[in-house]
């Protein structure tokens, strides 16, 4: 039995990265979405956490609550705003969860600003 719920866990995981990189490419792209961008985690339905190539400032993530875009930019090393907020409730969520993945989402960073393919399987 605990094998099974492994194996569905495994997939379900892996259905939830394909449903985030849909959610993704049906956004309106506009002149300003023409960088590459990557969504690396959706919480719960109203946060997604982003990534782009971006090639300035230190490495960070862009919070999008609900249906409104850029919210936040977030610093990976710091844990602080770099720009913008994001109400309590989704704050801690989201904190926590980059506190975990930390040292991952540098990789993460790295790999996309140099152009390299990412592996956002690695992320908890």
């Amino acid at each position: 039995m605990e094998k099974i719920l492994e194996e569905l866990y495994q997939e379900s995981l892996k259905l939830k990265k394909e449903i985030q990189l849909i959610d993704l490419l049906n956004e309106k792209l506009n002149s300003r979405d023409l960088i590459i961008k990557q969504l690396i985690f959706r919480p719960d339905a109203n946060i997604k956490i982003k990534m782009y190539k971006e090639h300035h400032g230190e490495p960070h993530v862009h919070i999008d609550i609900g249906k409104s875009s850029h919210n936040a930019s977030i610093s990976i090393k710091k844990l602080s705003f770099l720009a913008g907020s994001i109400e309590k409730k989704y704050e801690r969520k989201v904190f926590e969860w980059m506190e975990k993945n930390r040292d991952k989402l540098l990789i993460i960073w790295d790999d996309m600003q140099a152009g390299q393919k990412i592996d956002l399987s690695i992320l908890n």
